[in-house]
């Protein structure tokens, strides 16, 4: 029985306890109205390397290793790494009576703990047919990624879903270890944007079947014209050679590279750029377009960095242009700027315009107040800019922003002045339009041949929804934001998509009286709060239409200090 100094005494922790609680509680209260960095939750990846029926590449703890330390440097995820296939299951895990220690029991991981898998094993890896199907809701079901490392290709021939769900299948290594050349297809997606085209890789290179181009987006392929393609076991016959791509299978994201056989290949600065993006896709901490695309007309010169000669000098100054949208079977206008100083050899930075809901392609160089005229082309060439203005195709840039009046009000943003269109076409149309800005980036990407560690994006009122729509949802492919006056929800936004952009700075003039210039403060502040780069500028004089205007020089000062790490 319990005496009443020792029930005094045991309840005397608990007090302090509780105080400390509150306290904590009050500091962290206070830090976030103060706008201390708010750090949000790790990630959890699964690194998954059951070799135990098959060959184990010595790369595999080097690989692990090195994953680890991208998700702990990045500040991303945390890194669990396994060699075995005990945690594949969704049941718990059960060690009966036993303990580690006294009073201690055992701690275990499942898949229910995992935010997506990074699986590096091969052939037959042991699994029942409960972990089997676990695995694929895990995938199809939940949502969840599932990234697969060179001899994952390999792994479960005897299980065709697998096959499926990864989306092609391994059948050999005709070159042995050789160098090859590989051709970014795809610079836009997470990863690849800082893979330049045409680099060598020393790697086993392998060829693989049962993939098609209509299920899947291929990233990056072997160029086809350096390979050896009488080797006896090249049985492909027309040199499509893919070495990355990303697909959706249910819910879920899934990448393969058969990169990463090699341990010196995970010292490469490509390499661990390309993973780690792939990580942070599948992980759905940044987004990108996996539509099927077909194979390039010219595969050598797919998306390659290098300069491809054309008939006729590139033009240069201001420009009225047009290009085929397939998606939309329409041809579809845009405006571009590049300046004098562009001789056709150096890397310049790209700048690209989102107009207003009111406006088209050319309100961003057409609709100056008369007192700045001529404003935007002076400073683009001043600052060696080149300006790209998309249609965005009768749609908000595919952002779902609630817009959020000057008063505080729901706003509407007109799309065209066309008849109002149904909400399925209306949502259609919104989706083409996201995809007009990032086809129009990379149009111009590939023909000036731009420096995409500086790629910036700004716009004005509904070019402003656009700008932090597509701001968290490629946010590895700027380098610094600019949005103005627009009228957005504070509370809608997902601010922790764009913590690792280099520098913000949202603009709203002081006479706004259509939008709220309150709003675009708070999403400042919020911004601030989870250690994201932002600032405020507020424009004395400036109106919903002038603000931007008045204060592009030091927006393009401002965008000009910076370039993606």
């Amino acid at each position: 029985m319990m005496n009443r100094q020792s029930d005094r005494t045991s309840r005397i922790p608990t007090a302090i306890v509780l105080a400390i609680t509150v306290a904590a509680a009050f500091a962290a209260f206070l830090d976030a109205r103060q706008g201390a960095p708010v750090k949000r939750p790790l990630k959890h990846v699964l690194a998954w390397g059951d070799v135990r029926a098959g060959y184990q590449h010595d790369s595999i703890s080097h690989a692990f290793a090195v994953i680890e330390r991208l998700g702990r440097e990045s500040g991303l995820f945390d890194t669990f790494i396994r060699t075995d296939s005990q945690t594949i299951t969704k049941r718990p895990l059960d060690f009966g009576d036993a303990q580690i220690a006294l009073g201690e029991s055992f701690l275990y991981r499942n898949l229910s703990y995992f935010d997506a898998i990074v699986f590096y094993g091969v052939r037959e890896v042991p699994l029942g047919p409960d972990q089997k199907a676990d695995l694929m809701s895990f995938i199809k079901e939940d949502g969840k990624g599932f990234v697969v490392i060179h001899a994952g290709g390999n792994a479960f021939m005897s299980w065709p879903e697998f096959g499926d769900m990864i989306g092609g299948r391994f059948d050999e290594h005709p070159w042995g270890i050789a160098d090859a050349s590989i051709i970014v297809e795809d610079p836009l997606f997470p990863g690849m944007e800082d893979f330049p085209s045409g680099t060598v890789i020393n790697s086993e290179h392998y060829q693989m079947k049962g993939f098609s181009r209509d299920k899947l987006r291929v990233l990056a392929h072997l160029d086809a014209s350096k390979l050896d393609l009488t080797a006896p076991m090249v049985h492909r016959k027309d040199g499509d050679f893919p070495v990355a791509w990303a697909k959706l299978h249910g819910k879920g994201r899934v990448y393969y590279s058969n990169l990463g056989h090699g341990e010196d290949e995970w010292d490469l600065p490509v390499v661990q750029r390309m993973y780690l993006g792939a990580i942070k896709w599948a992980l759905r901490l940044v987004d990108a377009d996996v539509s099927p695309q077909p194979r390039p007309a010219t595969p050598d010169l797919a998306m390659t960095t290098k300069k491809v000669e054309v008939a006729a000098p590139r033009p240069q100054g201001d420009q009225k242009r047009r290009y085929r949208f397939a998606e939309a079977n329409t041809d579809v206008p845009y405006r571009l700027f590049i300046p004098q100083r562009w001789d056709g050899r150096q890397k310049l930075p790209l700048v690209v315009m989102l107009h207003g809901g009111a406006a088209d392609e050319n309100g961003p160089f057409d609709r100056e107040p008369a007192e700045l005229k001529g404003v935007v082309f002076r400073e683009a060439e001043k600052h060696g800019f080149i300006l790209v203005s998309p249609a965005g195709y009768g749609g908000r840039y595919g952002a779902t922003l609630q817009p959020k009046a000057a008063d505080g009000a729901p706003a509407s943003v007109a799309l065209r002045p066309e008849a109002d269109p149904s909400q399925e076409e209306r949502e259609r149309r919104n989706g083409l339009s996201e995809k007009d800005v990032m086809n129009v980036i990379e149009l111009v990407a590939r023909e000036y041949d731009v420096d995409r560690q500086r790629i910036y994006l700004m716009g004005n009122s509904m070019g402003m929804i656009g700008t932090l729509h597509l701001a968290a949802k490629y946010p590895h492919i700027w380098a610094a934001i600019a949005p103005s006056d627009g009228p957005t929800d504070p509370a809608a936004y997902p601010y922790e998509r764009i913590t690792g952009i280099p520098g913000i700075r949202i603009v709203h003039g002081e006479q706004d009286t259509i939008t709220s210039i309150d709003a675009s403060r708070e999403i400042v502040s919020r911004m601030q709060a989870v250690g994201a780069n932002a600032t405020f500028a507020r424009v004395r004089n400036g109106t919903h239409d002038t603000a931007w205007y008045i204060a592009l020089p030091e927006t393009f000062d401002f965008l000009e200090k910076y370039r993606r790490h």
